[in-house]
C-alpha cells in the first residue's frame, strides 16, 4: 500500500441478504460480509479516500462504526490490484481486531514493545496474506488490526502455539480486545 487509506470499519445485526454500499465522491469501494463467529452480525468495510470527512454511523440498533487511518509505513505483506486498490481487506478471510489501551501508559510498550514486532514476524506467518494497523479517527486509545489470513483455519493453527498464547495473554493485560473474522466481498456501487 502506498497511499494512506481511510476505512470505515462498520458491524450491525444483519438486516438483510442484500448488503448495501455507500455512494459518494471520497467512496473508493465498499466490502461487506457475515461475521464467522456469529452469522447474525453483518460487517461493513468502506475504503475512503484519506483526506474524506468521517462518516455518520448507519442508523441501525446496535451499529458500532470507528474510521480507521491505516499508514503505509504500518502495513506489510499486502498485494495490491485493479479491484483491490488498499489490498488489504480482500483476503478470503478478514481477522478483524480493535484493541483498546486500558490506560494511556500501556501506550509505548503497545506500539513499541509489541506492535512493531508483531508486524515484523506475522509476515511470515503460514497462512497470512496482508496486515495493516491504524487507530481509530474517534478515539486514540482504540486500534484496529486488519489481518488478511488464507482462511479461518489458518488463523486458528498460528494462535495454537505455546508462545502464541503468551503473547496474547500479555496483550490481554495491557488492552480490551475484541477479535472477529468475515469473509468481506465487494459491493457494488
Amino acid at each position: 500500500m502506498s497511499e494512506t487509506l481511510l476505512a470505515q470499519v462498520t458491524y450491525f445485526p444483519k438486516q438483510s441478504e442484500k448488503p448495501t454500499s455507500l455512494k459518494g465522491d471520497n467512496v473508493l469501494k465498499t466490502l461487506s460480509g457475515i461475521q464467522i463467529e456469529d452469522a447474525a452480525i453483518q460487517y461493513r468495510v468502506t475504503e475512503l479516500k484519506p483526506t474524506s470527512p468521517l462518516l455518520p454511523a448507519p442508523e441501525v440498533d446496535g451499529a458500532t462504526a470507528r474510521h480507521i487511518k491505516f499508514l503505509p509505513e504500518n502495513t506489510t505483506k499486502v498485494q495490491t490490484s485493479e479491484s483491490n486498490p488498499s489490498g488489504l481487506f480482500g483476503a478470503p478471510v478478514t481477522e478483524i481486531c480493535f484493541a483498546t489501551l486500558k490506560s494511556e501508559e500501556h501506550r509505548t510498550t503497545w506500539e513499541v514493545g509489541v506492535l512493531s514486532k508483531m508486524f515484523k514476524g506475522l509476515p511470515e506467518c503460514p497462512g497470512v496474506l496482508s496486515c495493516a494497523w491504524g487507530r481509530a479517527e474517534e478515539d486514540s486509545m482504540t486500534y484496529m488490526l486488519a489481518i488478511g489470513w488464507a482462511s479461518y483455519e489458518a488463523h486458528q493453527e498460528a494462535t495454537k502455539p505455546e508462545k502464541a498464547q503468551q503473547a496474547l495473554a500479555f496483550i490481554r493485560t495491557m488492552l480490551d480486545v475484541d477479535q472477529k473474522h468475515a469473509s468481506l466481498n465487494q459491493v457494488e456501487l
